[in-house]
C-alpha cells in the first residue's frame, strides 16, 4: 500500500454563517479508518443545497429564509440549536462535502483488505443500525461527520459503493445526493408494482433520476409481487424527507 501523509489540504467550516466560514488548511490531521469503515482519497466532490444549508445553519426549524437568501452570507441570526442535516446542533469544526468518488486506500478492522484499490462513490445517508427508517438515527455525511471537501476521507465500508464506470470522478460525484433526492420523490408516491407515476419537467439532476428509477421499479415490479418494488426501498425521513422535495432536506 502506497505511503500516506499523516496530514492533508481541506476546506473546514468553523461556525454557522457565510462563506468567511470557511478555512482552506493545507496541515489538517489525515483521518484514520476506525473498525468497519474505510478511508477513501478523494478524487472529486460535488457541491449542493445540503453543504450551503448546513454552513448556515438553514436545517434549523426556526428558519424561514430561503436557500438563495443565506447562501453567501448566512442567515442574519447564527443558529446555536438544531443547524446540522438531522436537526441537531452542529459540530465544528466541520470538513463539509456529501458527493464524493474515489479510491478506497486503508480500510478498518473487520473490512476485507481486498478492497483497496477499488474506485467508489460515497452513500452519504449514514442509516441508523437496526431499523433503518427511524429519521431520528440517522446522520448525513458532510454534516454530522467529516466529508469529503479534502484530500481523503472515512466512511462506513457499506457506504462506499463500488463503481466500475467510464464516467471521471467529476462526473461521479454528481450523482449522490440527487439519487437519494429522486428516491425520496418516488417514495413519496406510494409505487406498487403495475403503477405510474409522472415526473413534469425533468430539467433539474433529481427530477431527470427520478425517471430513471421510475423505469427501475417498472421492471423490478414483474419480479417483486408482493409490497414495495424492490428497485424502489423508501428510505424517506418522516420529518421532511431525506432528499427532499420539502424545505427541510434540499
Amino acid at each position: 500500500m502506497q505511503s500516506l501523509s499523516s496530514s492533508m489540504r481541506a476546506v473546514v467550516l468553523v461556525g454557522h454563517g457565510g462563506l468567511d466560514m470557511l478555512r482552506y488548511c493545507e496541515d489538517w490531521p489525515r483521518p484514520e479508518p476506525r473498525a468497519g469503515e474505510v478511508l477513501i482519497q478523494v478524487q472529486a466532490c460535488g457541491l449542493n443545497n445540503t453543504d450551503i444549508n448546513t454552513r448556515t445553519g438553514w436545517y434549523a426549524r426556526a428558519v424561514k429564509t430561503s436557500t438563495e437568501e443565506s447562501a453567501a452570507h448566512g442567515l442574519e441570526n447564527a443558529v446555536a440549536v438544531g443547524g446540522s442535516w438531522g436537526d441537531r446542533v452542529q459540530q465544528f469544526p466541520r470538513i463539509q462535502g456529501a458527493d464524493v468518488a474515489g479510491i478506497i486506500v486503508a480500510v478498518g478492522e473487520g473490512v476485507e483488505r481486498r478492497r483497496i484499490g477499488e474506485r467508489v462513490m460515497v452513500d452519504p445517508w449514514l442509516l441508523g443500525r437496526g431499523e433503518w427508517m427511524d429519521a431520528a438515527r440517522s446522520d448525513y455525511f458532510g454534516s454530522e461527520c467529516d466529508g469529503g471537501f479534502a484530500d481523503f476521507t472515512t466512511v462506513r465500508a457499506e457506504n462506499a459503493i463500488a463503481v466500475n464506470s467510464s464516467l471521471s470522478a467529476a462526473e461521479l460525484a454528481t450523482f449522490p445526493c440527487a439519487c437519494t433526492t429522486a428516491e425520496n420523490l418516488i417514495s413519496r408516491t406510494g409505487l406498487r408494482p403495475g403503477g405510474d407515476t409522472a415526473v413534469s419537467a425533468a430539467r433539474r439532476a433529481g427530477h431527470r433520476h427520478c425517471v430513471h428509477l421510475q423505469g427501475a421499479c417498472a421492471h423490478k415490479s414483474r419480479r417483486a409481487p408482493r409490497g414495495r418494488p424492490r428497485g424502489c426501498e423508501s428510505r424517506r425521513r418522516d420529518s421532511g424527507g431525506g432528499g427532499r422535495c420539502s424545505r427541510r432536506r434540499p
